[in-house]
């Protein structure tokens, strides 16, 4: 990946991972992971998770190095908690390694 843009991601958020279900069917956080990556508030329209044509209002831009999400997980960004809509992740052509995840809120 270009070191350049491992310089630009430094905005701070949170990660929340789930350890399960509740009585009512809630997701419960078990883990909280502080974390950097480069936060961008563009609209675009995706297709998210489900297939379903969705507004993102929110895209977080992170290398590997700082951490790494999965779809089940939640981002806290300046107090409020989002659901992951869609995941993205750019390869390495040379490794396969994963170089980017494109987290879009």
């Amino acid at each position: 990946m270009f070191s350049s843009l491992v310089h630009w991601c430094n905005m701070p958020f949170t990660i929340e991972r789930g350890s399960g279900m509740s009585a009512a069917g809630d997701k419960l956080n078990s883990e909280s992971i502080m974390s950097e990556a480069y936060i961008v508030d563009n609209i675009t329209l995706i297709t998210d998770k489900t297939g379903k044509e969705y507004v993102s209002k929110t895209q977080l831009y992170l290398p590997p190095e700082k951490a790494t999400v999965t779809e089940d997980d939640k981002i806290k960004h300046k107090g409020v908690t989002y659901e992951i809509r869609r995941l993205l992740e750019f390869n390495n052509w040379r490794t396969g390694a994963v170089d980017l995840q494109v987290i879009y809120l």
